[in-house]
């Protein structure tokens, strides 16, 4: 304190002696100017405005120091809380599911933001007993506001990705299966208005330029205009296909698990669902096994297909349809309004598209 004290005192002296020699070089500078005395149309000689410009410049620093060695306001500041980020979760073992590989990704990467933010909070904090003056003091205590906040935004989000997490590691996957195809609609959605605008840049432009440099001008803001436009449909189409393959995965993932715990047949594991859910379960499938008809009239389970057999059964249902999306595209053709037509035909060529993609993977 007694340091900071006199550091303040002496930043106050150098302010003094700074308003002094500023004020003494701008009279000076004056006084060289008035001794000339320039006759009509002569001008000023430019090194006796020299000492002016030092010292203005002089008296901008000597403010600075004056503004810097203001007392620092005895206000309080609380230290960053501590965080405790809970890291025994049984899911952050490795899976075979993607999709919750990747969301696990996403939550590692928030939480080391927030590590990050609170070490820089923490910094902020330790270093502001030892400021210099009031505008470093001012500079710490905005870097511990701002790393707080940032703190404690990415803190807010944790707990819905521990909750989706969790969900899907227990084989409930309904509500992440709802949301992916709410966003997929969306997106469709949102393609088919930036195809309808592309559209419309397909259209002969209709202002009457009156100079040639005018519709080269146009021609060039359309041309820039269309390509931004399939930049943001090629986004659109790969984000609709990242959600589709994760919408598959989820849909067609085993959950052996779960049958583990049922005491079916499959591999038994650590239960990963509620008790309550699996007693639930277990209470229906005793109910069912008591009904004398439903054991004799059970049908047979079909033999389960071999990897290649199930791709094949998928390329064939690949092939249809793309065959189906071509037809399509021919009736989409003889549609006589123009605007509907490209719209119908764009479409559908964003369909074919990733069902080629689709069929490709598939060879």
């Amino acid at each position: 304190m007694e340091a900071s004290r006199e550091r303040q005192k002496t930043q106050w002296h150098i302010a003094i002696l700074g308003f002094g020699g500023g004020v003494c070089l701008c009279l000076a500078s004056v006084l060289l100017v008035l001794s000339q005395h320039p006759s009509n149309g002569e001008s000023v000689d430019l090194w006796r405005l020299i000492p002016g410009m030092l010292g203005l410049i002089l008296l901008l620093i000597a403010a600075r120091d004056a503004y810097d060695a203001t007392p620092i306001p005895n206000e309080p500041l609380h230290a960053p809380k501590p965080v405790n980020l809970p890291e025994d979760q049984r899911w952050r073992k490795d899976t075979r599911l993607r999709f919750l590989e990747k969301l696990k990704r996403e939550i590692t990467q928030r939480e080391a933001r927030v590590k990050e933010q609170h070490k820089l909070a923490t910094a902020a904090y330790e270093a502001i007993p030892n400021s210099t003056g009031l505008i470093a003091y001012k500079r710490y205590k905005s870097q511990l506001a701002e790393a707080e906040q940032k703190k404690q935004h990415s803190l807010a989000q944790l707990p819905e990705l521990y909750e989706r997490t969790e969900k899907i590691s227990s084989g409930d996957v309904g509500h992440e299966i709802l949301r992916i195809k709410e966003e997929i609609r969306k997106l469709e959605r949102e393609r088919l208005e930036q195809q309808r605008r592309l559209a419309d840049t397909e259209k002969p432009c209709t202002i009457n330029h009156q100079y040639q440099y005018q519709v080269d001008q146009c021609k060039n803001e359309r041309e820039r205009h269309r390509e931004e436009l399939h930049h943001i449909i090629h986004c659109i189409d790969n984000k609709i296909i990242e959600l589709e393959t994760d919408l598959e995965e989820l849909q067609n993932f085993d959950f052996k698990e779960l049958w583990g715990d049922l005491h079916l047949p499959g591999p038994p594991n650590l239960t990963r669902v509620p008790k309550e859910r699996i007693d639930d379960l277990r209470g229906k499938v005793d109910t069912l096994n008591t009904i004398p008809e439903l054991k004799k009239s059970a049908p047979q389970r079909e033999p389960e297909l071999t990897p290649e057999q199930k791709r094949q059964k998928e390329r064939k249902a690949c092939e249809a349809r793309i065959a189906d999306l071509k037809a399509q595209k021919q009736e989409a053709l003889k549609i006589e309004d123009e605007d509907e037509r490209l719209l119908r035909v764009n479409a559908i060529d964003a369909a074919l598209e990733r069902e080629y993609e689709r069929w490709a993977r598939l060879i």
